[in-house]
């Protein structure tokens, strides 16, 4: 089992089902507030759903190309941050959601900093991204508070609730040593 401290309460541990009904009322009672920026909110309409795609997650991780973690306040989990790779290419992308009452503390920035530096050291990552939409300011502030490059605004990107989303995307490069 997989568990990182970010610090006194704050901790990321690998999806598991043990945690299903719990993120499932979590993310049920934040469909309001999540909703205007995911899609599979509207797919995710009971704990067995969110079962489904605990099991998917955890099977990529076993391949070796996701690492899918839930965000933890003590013992009650606040939301759920993530990171796949493309090993092949030594990219890695960023994904991440919080409870509405837990933003603004940099919960997920310190996640963030985290998964950066796991895709650097176990995957030896070049480029790691992360894609928000682009009127997703507290999303957008993440990036550029871990000083990301912002690289583009893709127009019409993604199509959400029968009408197009423009993307912005932000990359940052590590510096390795040899």
């Amino acid at each position: 089992m997989l568990t990182h401290h970010i610090d006194d309460h704050l901790n990321l541990r690998l999806i598991d089902m043990r945690y299903a009904d719990a993120v499932y009322q979590l993310l049920d009672a934040n469909r309001p507030h999540l909703r205007p920026w995911f899609e599979w909110v509207d797919d995710t309409q009971s704990a067995d759903d969110y079962r489904a795609f605990i099991k998917q997650s955890r099977q990529r991780f076993a391949l070796g190309d996701r690492l899918p973690l839930i965000a933890f306040w003590d013992d009650q989990p606040i939301g759920s941050v993530g990171i796949r790779a493309n090993h092949a290419h030594h990219t890695a992308s960023i994904g991440y959601w919080l409870g509405a009452q837990w933003q603004g503390r940099g919960i997920m920035t310190r996640s963030c900093q985290f998964l950066i530096d796991w895709a650097v050291s176990a995957w030896d990552s070049q480029r790691i991204e992360i894609r928000a939409a682009a009127h997703n300011i507290r999303s957008r502030a993440i990036p550029e508070r871990l000083g990301f490059t912002h690289e583009a605004t893709l127009h019409h990107a993604h199509w959400l609730h029968g009408r197009p989303h423009d993307f912005v995307i932000y990359a940052h490069f590590p510096t390795h040593h040899s």
